[in-house]
């Protein structure tokens, strides 16, 4: 997924589903996470000119398809972009509105936001210090998006899973 900022400093964000949202999408054959963010980005706004900036985050969360439950891992990139030319949501997926936002109007977007998205601002614009990050924000927050998915998967209560510290080998991003 995209963080795009244009050169007037404002985020570019999406209206689909009654919610604020950034662009993302799933990755195709043979493309790297970068080329699907930046695709992604294009193809739901209408906005070019892209270059990624930075790695962010990733963000969980758990959808539904053809009956099953998936935990679906984003992997979000801060971008850039010299576009200036008209914004068009992609219908397809019921993108209604496209639109570039000042960053002190961010906050109220975010009321009606996904709380995947709100964490992805508090890490990368509004800048948690690292001993926050090293808190385990993010293990948390995956910890719980997989005990929904279990509990609603499987009907019982999960409750009683816990962290287990293990050696994580790092990945590009």
């Amino acid at each position: 997924g995209g963080l795009v900022e244009n050169e007037k400093d404002e985020v570019l964000f999406i209206f689909r589903n009654g919610k604020w949202d950034l662009p993302k999408g799933g990755i195709e054959k043979n493309e790297t996470i970068e080329e699907t963010a930046m695709r992604e980005v294009e193809e739901e706004t209408g906005c070019g000119n892209l270059k990624i900036k930075q790695p962010l985050e990733k963000t969980f969360h758990v959808f539904k398809r053809n009956g099953e439950y998936r935990l679906k891992i984003t992997h979000w990139f801060l971008m850039k972009s010299s576009y200036n030319g008209d914004l068009k949501g992609q219908i397809e997926e019921g993108i209604e509105k496209v639109v570039w936002v000042d960053k002190k109007d961010i906050p109220l977007l975010l009321k009606n936001s996904y709380k995947n998205i709100e964490l992805l601002f508090n890490d990368s614009i509004y800048c948690k210090t690292a001993l926050e990050k090293e808190k385990g924000i993010e293990k948390e927050y995956f910890l719980d998006a997989l005990k929904t998915a279990l509990t609603t998967a499987y009907k019982r209560n999960f409750d009683e899973i816990r962290p287990v510290e293990v050696e994580i080998k790092p990945e590009k991003y």
